[in-house]
């Protein structure tokens, strides 16, 4: 499977059942499935909520999503999509699904602004803390409301890769 291709392409129309998308780089992490729909939600609202509650009280806070980011990057395992699985009310199989690899990418982008927020409010430096934190609370909103922004900012990366091989 070549990395170019959409979700659609990989799963096919109208199929919701889970798709491996191991392109060997996973190492057997749990990457390589796919996600239900309603944990990458859970993941969304999570980022929103803890953020805020950050920005709105104590930066300190930040270091929640930082860790459960890093966590998630360097072992594999996602906290929240782990513990969130539990509270599934169908079995995994029954919701639809999301790329992992967009959200592999979109929790890069997130811990990295989240790393960069946190250095920020340490060095006493809150202005582009507040913007940093902001900017991912806003990218998780909206993906919340349907637009995944590093999806298309993914998608982009690739379609000029692409173009590049061409």
């Amino acid at each position: 499977m070549e990395e170019h291709q959409t979700v659609e392409e990989v799963v096919g129309a109208g199929r919701d059942d889970p798709v491996e998308l191991d392109h060997g780089r996973s190492g057997g992490s749990g990457l390589s499935r796919m996600v239900p729909r309603p944990l990458v939600q859970a993941n969304r609202l999570f980022l929103v909520v803890t953020i805020s509650a950050a920005l709105l009280t104590e930066p300190v806070i930040l270091l929640l999503p930082m860790l459960v980011g890093f966590t998630a990057l360097l072992t594999g395992w996602h906290p929240v999509i782990g513990v969130g699985r539990r509270f599934l009310k169908k079995s995994p199989e029954s919701y639809r699904y999301e790329n992992p690899a967009d959200q592999r990418f979109n929790q890069w982008i997130a811990t990295l602004l989240l790393a960069g927020a946190g250095i920020a409010f340490l060095l006493e430096n809150p202005v582009p803390g507040f913007i940093l934190g902001g900017m991912v609370i806003a990218a998780a909103g909206v993906a919340m409301a349907g637009f995944c922004i590093g999806c298309y900012l993914r998608f982009q990366i690739n379609q000029w890769r692409y173009r590049l091989q061409k």
